[in-house]
């Protein structure tokens, strides 16, 4: 019975695993191994019958590990859609003479620092000395 197994986990990591595009969460999470290749271990070592928890636990780890990805990724996306509307916010703010955000160049404003922008990490994209115009926040 171990044999037959062990041949089926063989077959899979060498036809359906590659084919599949995606690797087990215990694995990527830990840099190791992937679930076939432990449960192998185990039945050489163990045995279906005497391995069975073991093999167990370790299905139990990797659910647990797609998990802790899975809140990671999207901690990682709403972190990176909080970087999208800082920039969005930063783009918004130009100098009151008609100009777009779009059209307001850092490279060719004065470096002037701004005391009327309400937010201190923004800096200020124009030159605010522009006869005496200030920032104002774009509306939508």
């Amino acid at each position: 019975m171990d044999e037959f197994i062990l041949k089926l986990i063989a077959f899979y990591q060498r036809v359906i695993s590659p084919r599949k595009g995606y690797r087990c969460a215990y694995g990527v999470l830990h840099n190791t191994h992937g679930c076939s290749g432990a449960v192998k271990h185990i039945i050489q070592q163990k045995g279906i019958i005497a391995g069975w928890s073991d093999i167990r636990q370790r299905f139990a780890d990797c659910h647990e590990a797609a998990q802790t990805l899975r809140a990671r990724r999207l901690s990682d996306d709403e972190d990176e859609s909080e970087r999208k509307n800082k920039r969005r916010e930063r783009a918004e703010w130009c100098c009151d003479i008609g100009t777009t955000p779009g059209d307001c160049v850092p490279s060719e404003c004065p470096d002037v620092s701004c005391p009327e922008i309400p937010f201190p990490d923004v800096s200020c994209p124009c030159d605010c000395s522009w006869s005496g115009v200030l920032l104002r926040r774009k509306k939508r």
